[in-house]
This record gives C-alpha cells, structure tokens and sequence, in this order.
C-alpha cells in the first residue's frame, strides 16, 4: 500500500479527492507514494535469480531493494524489471522492496492515475534462463499453403561459470497438436546473454484475422548439461501477413479490410486507471460486440492484459508511444 496519507480534510479536499485537480489525475491528488512489499525466499529458491517486473508505474519510479537503489523508470506506460539477486539477504531472511513515485506537475491532456497501476511480478528462475522479454516472433512470407516463423530468442546465464544449455522450441497449433520444432546446442559464458535466431516453416497455416483470431504458441524449453529444465517459457503469436497498398488500401492476409477503429485511452472509467485484467479484456469485448475491428492506444503503450484480450479477440492494434515528440504538452493556460 502506499506510504504516504493524504492530510487532514478540508472544504477543498477530503481524503485524496480535490476540487482542485488536473486533467491528469482528476478530482484525485497527484504527488509522491511511497510502497513496500516484504517477503522472504525459502530454501528451494537458495542460487536462483529473482527479477522484479513493473509493468507500468505513473511515473517517474525509484526502486530500493533493502535500502540499496537498483535503479529508476521515468516513463509511466511501459514495462521495466531490474534483476535484483544481488541485493537479496539470506534465505529466511526479510526483504524489503520499497518503490517512490513522483506524479507532480502536468503530465497528460488526459486522465492519467497515478501509482503502481498495472500487473507486479517476482520472477525466479535458474542462472540460466530466458531473458524478460526475450522471444521475438516474426511472419514475414505468410501463404495459404505455408508460412515462415522467424524465432529469435535470447538466452542469459547469469552464473559465475559457462554452461552447456539444450535449447528447444515447440510451435503448437490453435488446436494444441506440435506442428513443427526445433533445437540448438548452445555453450553460453558465465554472465553472458546469447541470441540466436531460427526460421520454421508451417504448413498449412490457420491464419489470424479479425474473424479468425488463430492464435500458435511458441514453447521454449532450456535443460543444463544433466538434462535439468531451468527454465520454460511461452509466447503467443498469430500467423498473418499485413500491408498497405495506395490502390487496395490495408490488407490483411492478402485481402483488403476496411478499418473500423477507435481511439482508447487506457483508463477503465469508473475503476480508474487500474488495469485489472477482466476489465481490460471486457474494454475489448465491449469494442468488438459493436462492430469495431481496430483500436488505436491513445496515446501510450497499453497494459499486456488489454493487448491478450486484442490478440484473442480480434482486434488491430495501432499502439502508440508516444503522444507529442518535438513539442510540449498544452499547459492550462493554452487554448491551442
């Protein structure tokens, strides 16, 4: 929960409500939050490596693992981690995490919230393992026939010595049956990260298209030398092919499609800005049922829950950045 509490209710304000508020946050008060989590590893977890992921913090965040900075995140819309191993006390021992947040000042047009908004995650793995966000998944020759998957997946190992890792990917249908795989031997060095990059052809691919959201899996699997999993990871992706013509206009899979799109913010209304993954998904849903086929994010990176639910469902996404580049933001006294 937040550290800080708001004072003592006047006839402007009670509670964390104002009647003095921004665009960017409302009738609710923006300024510094501090939160603390505790928690303690046990004996199982002793040697792995433990990775905190923030998937969105408005904004400008600071870390502290037990008192020591590992590091700060200034944007508000995208995700960030830190590998925090080094700054862990012993097993059994507290840990302490501790997270400021400055929302001070105009940062939106919009209603933006403020705090730890979106999804935390404490990740622990083995020294060797894949990196966060470390599959990327391509289709750039897309027919009815077949399609070309490229993979490229980084591998970190984050022990003090190398390692002899097997590295294998399963491509799984919609339907759940292995459609194709491959493997790699690879010697990573000790703290040292590997990239390797590997194409496969599908045959006879189900295509992702807004009517037919045909989602594969991508299940990677890394086993050391003594043939131990110390890590597996699974990606979604969709088969398709996209493309903008100045006589057809957009196609998708090879055929035009009218876009029917929207602009959403990312707020949930009523809830807020808090991205509570059924409520993102039923934003998505609510879209769909009345007949959209595309959103555009204004004017920011979405939650990972609300870009899922589009996946799912069948929806186009034009995720945004950013929502100014050279100029600035409208202050209150501007008109333009």
């Amino acid at each position: 929960m937040p550290g800080s509490q708001p004072s003592e209710d006047t006839k402007d304000q009670i509670g964390p409500f104002s009647s003095n508020g921004s665009r960017a946050t409302g009738y609710v008060v923006g300024g510094i939050e501090w939160y603390r989590k505790h928690f303690k590893l046990d004996k199982s977890e002793t040697g792995k490596t433990v990775i905190l992921k923030f998937n969105g913090i408005l904004m400008n965040s600071e870390v502290w693992i037990n008192g020591i900075s590992v590091g700060s995140h200034p944007y508000g819309y995208t995700p960030f981690g830190f590998d925090i191993t080094p700054y862990l006390n012993q097993t059994g021992e507290e840990n302490v995490i501790a997270v400021k947040v400055n929302n001070t000042g105009y940062t939106a047009r919009w209603y933006s919230g403020s705090g730890i908004y979106r999804n935390v995650h404490l990740i622990i793995t083995d020294p060797v393992h894949f990196s966060v966000w470390g599959a990327y998944i391509t289709t750039p020759e897309v027919s009815i026939g077949s399609a070309d998957v490229n993979l490229e997946v980084t591998l970190q190992n984050d022990a003090d010595v190398a390692s002899d890792a097997h590295v294998s990917v399963k491509i799984i249908s919609p339907g759940g049956n292995v459609v194709e795989e491959t493997e790699w031997q690879v010697k990573i060095g000790a703290k040292e990260k590997y990239v390797f990059s590997q194409a496969v052809v599908v045959k006879d691919p189900l295509l992702w298209s807004v009517n037919s959201p045909n989602l594969y899996e991508a299940e990677m699997t890394v086993k050391d030398s003594n043939g131990k999993i110390t890590d597996r990871y699974v990606q979604t992706f969709g088969i398709r092919s996209i493309e903008f013509s100045a006589k057809k206009g957009f196609l998708l899979n090879g055929e035009p499609l009218l876009i029917k799109g929207g602009c959403v913010h990312h707020d949930n209304g009523l809830l807020g800005s808090t991205a509570i993954d059924r409520a993102e998904e039923r934003r998505v849903e609510i879209m769909k049922a009345n007949g959209y086929n595309a959103i555009r994010c204004s004017h920011n990176p979405p939650s990972e829950a609300f870009l899922n639910a589009c996946d799912r469902l069948g929806i186009l996404v034009i995720n945004e950045i950013f929502d100014v580049w050279e100029k600035n933001k409208f202050m209150p006294q501007d008109t333009g």
